[in-house]
């Protein structure tokens, strides 16, 4: 914008937080590349005060997102966690019945062959 002289879209960058002290790929700043005056009165006269309140701002915004999301995968992995024990739980449950189903099957086949070895139950 500054290098093609449009004042407007500068001051507009500006309100919304652009910095004028930021160096293009080949290091020249916005008031170096300006082409008309207008555009570099505009750039000299900018409050720099504002441009640091807002770039403070978004990094502030930024610090409270990224805590927000920290909270947020917190709570997700204590939930997961607590769904993970709750499976872990009636997994040993399910162990535990199939242990004493086993041992029952076993148990009723002991004495089916038992009883056919003393004759009880004929083949």
């Amino acid at each position: 914008a500054a290098f093609a002289g449009h004042t407007n879209a500068v001051e507009v960058l500006l309100e919304y937080g652009a910095d004028p002290r930021i160096y293009a790929d080949d290091g020249a700043t916005p008031i170096q590349i300006a082409s008309i005056p207008a555009v570099v009165s505009c750039l000299e006269q900018w409050d720099m005060g504002r441009t640091d309140s807002m770039l403070a701002r978004r990094a502030e915004e930024k610090e409270n997102r990224a805590k927000e999301e920290r909270l947020r995968k917190d709570k997700e992995t204590s939930r997961l966690q607590s769904k993970l024990r709750e499976a872990e739980k009636e997994y040993e449950s399910a162990q535990k019945q199939l242990a004493k189903a086993y041992e029952e099957l076993n148990k009723r086949i002991y004495e089916h062959d038992k009883s056919i070895t003393i004759g009880a139950v004929k083949p």
